[in-house]
């Protein structure tokens, strides 16, 4: 069949990635006991040339029940990704083939279809329950993340990839942007403006919602875009986790009288709950933001930097170092009233020493 320029995606799949928050904290070795992961599939991220984590994820595949969307069905297994920061990946996959229209009312299918959230959360729940003890403070947070990877394997038009890209441009916007009516020139130059290519044959544009993937293998560029949405989410998570320790640190401070001269062990306790939030905060932003190193791949490092970009992970960031700079002045300031507190006591104490042995000579006869 010939679709002249139009283009036509003859072999392609779309993924599915839910995330969420299972715990603070999963020792990897006892997941991998638990999940019945083989070693040759716990070192599969090993052998990644170019994405490297400090702690591997671990990645394994479960089975679901096959759910219908638009005119295809997802596959009756998932991948399932599991970080040792708390939190797992399910990664839902099915058929995305035929012209770009079609692919654009797929997409609309997906975001309006809740099976695949349902499905995702199940997988996690049980993911949790199987790991057990391996989590650390386990608990499925209610807020979760989701992105589309729509991957082209094979396109048939009468034009290059790169002149195609240019002229469906209206398409590929649709797709990304989950729209089968008309969109602005100046949406759709937004939408594409930010493809990243290696070869004259692929191309990869990312959305803040979803990602259109040009390519033969795509391994790596999914692993990438799963992490950096898992990256969404831990630091929406910790954003709204700082809201409520601020909160309760600013409780804590108007609990503490700031004349408790006599009784210091509030100080104690608050500046220990302070602190202890701002320790475990600070610790889970630096396991997330340091977790994956590209090693000498400029093409992933320019994806990311555009999932970066299209995600805001820059303001999060900003936005996580201010209130964990708010912290730390809250656990300063009672610090520094705790410091005036015992300074008053010693005061007091040296005041009444003072008294007494002024007192004693008068109170106690002398002896002639």
């Amino acid at each position: 069949m010939d679709h002249g320029s139009d283009p036509f995606v003859r072999e392609g799949e779309c993924h599915a990635i839910f995330a969420f928050d299972i715990g603070r904290e999963i020792d990897m070795e006892q997941a991998t006991a638990a999940l019945r992961i083989a070693p040759r599939q716990a070192e599969e991220a090993l052998r990644r040339p170019h994405l490297h984590f400090a702690q591997p994820p671990l990645r394994t595949t479960v089975r679901i029940q096959s759910i219908a969307v638009g005119d295809t069905a997802t596959r009756p297994d998932a991948t399932l990704v599991v970080y040792e920061f708390g939190v797992v990946a399910v990664v839902i996959t099915l058929p995305a083939t035929g012209g770009l229209e079609s692919l654009a009312r797929l997409a609309i299918a997906l975001w309006a279809t809740e099976a695949l959230a349902f499905a995702a959360r199940h997988v996690a729940e049980e993911t949790m329950r199987q790991l057990g003890d391996a989590v650390d403070e386990p608990t499925l947070a209610t807020m979760s993340e989701d992105y589309l990877v729509f991957h082209a394997r094979r396109v048939d038009s009468g034009a290059t990839v790169t002149e195609w890209m240019h002229a469906a441009s209206s398409g590929l916007a649709a797709i990304l942007r989950a729209e089968t009516g008309p969109l602005s020139a100046q949406e759709i130059e937004r939408t594409v403006s930010g493809h990243v290519a290696f070869a004259p044959d692929d191309f990869v544009i990312v959305d803040g919602n979803a990602a259109f993937v040009v390519r033969d293998h795509a391994d790596d560029l999914l692993a990438l875009l799963t992490f950096a949405t898992v990256q969404l989410l831990e630091v929406r998570f910790l954003d709204a986790r700082l809201d409520d320790d601020l909160q309760r640190s600013y409780d804590v401070v108007r609990r503490v009288a700031p004349r408790s001269v006599l009784v210091p062990a509030p100080h104690r306790g608050a500046l220990e709950q302070v602190a202890r939030r701002q320790i475990d905060a600070a610790l889970l932003f630096e396991h997330v933001r340091n977790a994956p190193k590209l090693l000498g791949d400029q093409y992933l490092a320019r994806v990311y930097e555009q999932a970066a970009r299209r995600f805001r992970l820059g303001d999060w960031n900003d936005a996580i170092h201010r209130k964990l700079d708010v912290l730390g002045t809250i656990y300063d300031r009672l610090r520094d009233r705790a410091t005036v507190t015992r300074a008053e006591i010693l005061e007091w104490i040296v005041i009444v020493l003072i008294v007494v042995s002024m007192v004693i000579p008068f109170l106690v006869p002398t002896t002639k």
